[in-house]
C-alpha cells in the first residue's frame, strides 16, 4: 500500500509534482508514492482508489500552486466549492482519518485565506507549510520535504514495531513446528524401513543357509542361491545406509534445531528490549519445548 499521497491539480502544478514525484519515488520506492491517475489501474473507480490510497498512507502532500484556489469547471464554478471535487475529497479524507497532512506552497503561492476554503478543509490554513520553488531552490526545498516525509514513513511507533516482530516470530515458530512434525514422520518411516529390511534380509539369509545345507545349491552358484545371496547383500547395504542416516541426524546439522535456536535468540532480544508480556513468554516456552 502507498505510504505517500500527493494531492494536486494538473492544470496548477503538474510539472513541479512530476519532479517531486521522481525524487520521492527514488528515495522511498515507486510503489510507496501515489500520484492520482498514474497510480490507478485502468478501468478502476478513481474515487474509490483515491480514498483507499489515502486511508492506507502515512502522509499526504497537498500541492498548492497559484491556480489551486481559483480553478473552475466548464460552467465557471470554482471546483473547491463542489463537494465532489477530487482534491477536496482527498483533503477531507486525510483530515477525517487524522493522517499527517503537509501543505506544499509551489512558487510564490501563499496559504489560502479562510474565505477561499470550504469549511470542511479550513484546517489546512493552520498547518505549517513547506515551500517548493524553481531552481536553484528546488533541490534544497525537495530535500526538506523528503526529510519531513521520512519522519512519518520511516518511523513506526514502538507498539507497531513490537507487533511486527511478534508476527515474524509466530510465523517462524509455525514453520519450525511443521518442520519438526515432518522430521518425526520421516524418522518413523525410516525406522519402519529398517525393521522391514531386517525381517526380509534375515529371512533371505536363513533361506540361503537352509538351501546350502539341503544341498540344493552351492553358496555362490544356482539361481535360487544367487537370489538369496542378493537379498543378503541388499540387507547389509540397507543396514549401512540406515545407520549412516541415523548418525547424521543424531550428530549432524538439524535444520529444525537451527531454526529453533534462531527463534530463541530473537525472543530473548525482544524480552531484553521490552517489558515481557504473556504472549512473548509463552512463545519462548514453546520454542524451548520444540528444541528439546
Amino acid at each position: 500500500m502507498s505510504k505517500i499521497f500527493i494531492s494536486y491539480r494538473r492544470v496548477d502544478t503538474e510539472s513541479e509534482v512530476g519532479r517531486l514525484y521522481e525524487k520521492l519515488a527514488d528515495r522511498f520506492g515507486q510503489e510507496n508514492v501515489f500520484k492520482d491517475v498514474d497510480s490507478i489501474d485502468l478501468g478502476a473507480d478513481f474515487r474509490s482508489a483515491i480514498t483507499n490510497a489515502i486511508e492506507s498512507c502515512d502522509v499526504v502532500l497537498v500541492m498548492i500552486g497559484s491556480m489551486w484556489v481559483s480553478v473552475a469547471d466548464n460552467d465557471g464554478n470554482r471546483r473547491l466549492n463542489n463537494p465532489d471535487d477530487y482534491v477536496r475529497i482527498e483533503i477531507e479524507t486525510a483530515f477525517a482519518r487524522e493522517i499527517e497532512t503537509i501543505p506544499v506552497l509551489v512558487g510564490e503561492t501563499r496559504i489560502p485565506a479562510r474565505d477561499e476554503l470550504p469549511e470542511t478543509i479550513e484546517e489546512l490554513r493552520f498547518l505549517n507549510a513547506a515551500k517548493l520553488r524553481p531552481d536553484p531552490d528546488f533541490v534544497v526545498n525537495e530535500q526538506r520535504i523528503s526529510a519531513a516525509v521520512a519522519k512519518h514513513v520511516n518511523a513506526p511507533n514502538e507498539s507497531n514495531r513490537r507487533d511486527q516482530m511478534l508476527d515474524e516470530v509466530i510465523e517462524e515458530l509455525d514453520f519450525a513446528t511443521e518442520a519438526s512434525e515432518l522430521d518425526g514422520f520421516l524418522r518413523f518411516k525410516m525406522y519402519g524401513m529398517w525393521v522391514l529390511g531386517g525381517v526380509f534380509g534375515g529371512a533371505a539369509v536363513v533361506l540361503h543357509v537352509l538351501a546350502v545345507m539341503l544341498g540344493r545349491t552351492s553358496p555362490f552358484t544356482g539361481g535360487f542361491g544367487m537370489v538369496m545371496l542378493g537379498f543378503a547383500v541388499l540387507y547389509l547395504l540397507g543396514f549401512f545406509v540406515q545407520t549412516t542416516m541415523l548418525l547424521r541426524y543424531k550428530y549432524g546439522t538439524n535444520p529444525v534445531k537451527k531454526s529453533v535456536a534462531k527463534l530463541e535468540r530473537r525472543l530473548r532480544k525482544l524480552l531484553e528490549n521490552n517489558a515481557p508480556d504473556s504472549q512473548v513468554s509463552e512463545l519462548l516456552h514453546d520454542v524451548q519445548t520444540l528444541g528439546e
